[in-house]
């Protein structure tokens, strides 16, 4: 149990010694590149050789990774590039479905596309994947479906942060083949089952951090090796004739006459107006003349039938 205990420790800080150099290597400044046509600074002869020893079967998916190394053995940068693009086509509809061409000649594919109705006009947003090394040549025949009203374009080199990756992966790699090792002799030799269930834990964990590694190395091989590009598709205004200024009598004596006829119409649909109520509402003017009348004549009666009131 002592023994055991005692290669655990040593193997753990094997393990934190290995980190902190990684740590140490990475916190050195990088130089950023220079975002025009993907272009990127090749790495230094201490990450091609890290990275070099790593390419084998097992990252990215369980094949053989040569994303970073050519075929003259050298280390290739990797960046992301990214593009945003927006046209004016003379069809929505039209130009979403050359968008799509072009992403599938180049070998790449959409990755999603919508449309919408912005006001009268219909307007759409596609996402394509291209390879990287097409993507220069995709954004030009881009920019020619229409009137370019934007354009970005942007990269980020990864290969850095893909050689401590790599470099991680291969201490983390190592680790695990010597607990490997540790088990089958704790095994061979009988030990204790709480034993075996140490070594099992640690072994768990390295895994875990392994196949998080494994996963990120593939992402940023996966989107180094395709270039996303987003395209903002409207389509074209038309060109509004503007007639110039200047007098125009025939158009002036056209407007008079449209506003008399307003006028007048506006007059005999009043009187309509005025007639028809004016029926309508003659019964109960007589009703109320009727009843003002007996009402005078009453009072009339009456200052007639006080004595001395002969005014």
């Amino acid at each position: 149990m002592k023994h055991l205990r005692g290669l655990l420790v040593l193997l753990t800080i094997a393990l934190l010694l290995g980190a902190m150099g990684v740590q140490c290597a990475g916190a050195a400044p990088v130089a950023q590149p220079t975002m025009v046509a993907g272009y990127a600074p090749a790495p230094s002869a201490g990450e091609r050789a890290a990275v070099g020893k790593v390419n084998q079967p097992g990252i990215g998916g369980g094949e053989a990774d040569t994303t970073l190394t050519g075929a003259d053995g050298n280390v290739q940068p990797m960046i992301i590039k990214t593009a945003e693009l927006s046209l004016r086509v003379p069809d929505t509809k039209t130009g979403l479905n050359d968008v799509t061409r072009l992403a599938t000649e180049a070998g790449g594919h959409v990755s999603s596309s919508g449309t919408r109705k912005d006001g009268q006009q219909l307007v759409a947003t596609v996402v394509i994947r291209v390879p990287a090394t097409a993507f220069e040549t995709v954004l030009e025949k881009l920019r020619a479906l229409g009137d370019v009203q934007a354009d970005s374009v942007s990269g980020q080199d990864v290969t850095g942060e893909y050689t401590d990756l790599a470099a991680r992966l291969k201490n983390l790699e190592a680790a695990e083949t010597e607990l490997l090792a540790i088990m089958t002799e704790i095994r061979e030799k009988g030990g204790k089952a709480e034993d075996v269930l140490a070594v099992y834990r640690e072994i768990t964990n390295i895994r875990g951090e392994i196949e998080a590694i494994k996963g990120r190395m593939k992402y940023l091989a996966d989107q180094s090796a395709m270039s996303t590009i987003t395209v903002y598709l409207a389509p074209q205004v038309a060109e509004v004739q503007v007639v110039p200024g200047g007098w125009y009598p025939d158009k002036t004596l056209k407007d008079a006459v449209s506003a008399l006829v307003s006028v007048l119409q506006a007059l005999i649909n009043m009187s309509i107006w005025l007639v028809v109520f004016s029926v309508c509402l003659l019964p109960f003017v007589i009703v109320a003349g009727l009843v003002l009348l007996v009402v005078w004549l009453r009072r009339r009666r009456t200052r007639r039938a006080v004595p001395g009131d002969n005014h």
